[in-house]
């Protein structure tokens, strides 16, 4: 897996096979970026259920000002700061083990988000919730991008404007504002 395109483009991003890991695919966040192309330049982003920070580290690569990446898994934090020092960037993001809805995103990071990144385990049953919670670090006219499986059901969001929805294999993208 590699990152597509912008100052880090081409470079490696390890991706391990282990159960419950399914990195956002090259072909995905193409799509993401090329949606969002002039809105990431200097953002804040926050990459959530982040597995191995491709959306981050592409966010990175495009621009961004300054990534969060926040996953429960331990070695998905491993990874990621690695791959934050391979690609020298440790100055430009976070990296945070904590797992939502239960996530205290108030104590644990500073400030608020242009873009905020969700991709939740297919099977995740309480995205709502997630959505809940990740809505209060939204920067006025900021995005939230959530992947999923197309054969979910809709979500039940108060206070978001689901946008758009683009379907990709058996992945959808759902935007909010």
């Amino acid at each position: 897996m590699r990152i597509v395109a912008g100052s880090l483009k081409g470079r490696k991003i390890a991706s391990p096979d282990w159960p419950g890991l399914r990195p956002t695919s090259e072909r995905l966040r193409e799509t993401i970026f090329d949606i969002f192309a002039d809105c990431v330049g200097g953002a804040r982003v926050l990459d959530t259920f982040a597995g191995t920070g491709a959306v981050g580290f592409e966010a990175l690569s495009r621009g961004a000002e300054h990534v969060v990446f926040v996953d429960n898994d331990e070695r998905a934090i491993s990874l990621m700061t690695e791959t934050s020092e391979q690609f020298a960037v440790t100055n430009e993001c976070e990296v945070i083990l904590g797992k939502l809805p239960e996530f205290d995103l108030a104590g644990s990071i500073s400030g608020v988000f242009d873009f905020i990144f969700c991709d939740p385990p297919y099977a995740y049953k309480r995205i709502d919730k997630v959505l809940d919670r990740i809505k209060t670090r939204l920067a006025f006219n900021g995005v939230i991008v959530l992947e999923r499986s197309k054969r979910v059901s809709e979500i039940n969001v108060t206070n978001l404007d689901l946008y758009r929805t683009i379907r990709a294999g058996d992945s959808r993208l759902d935007m909010y504002r």
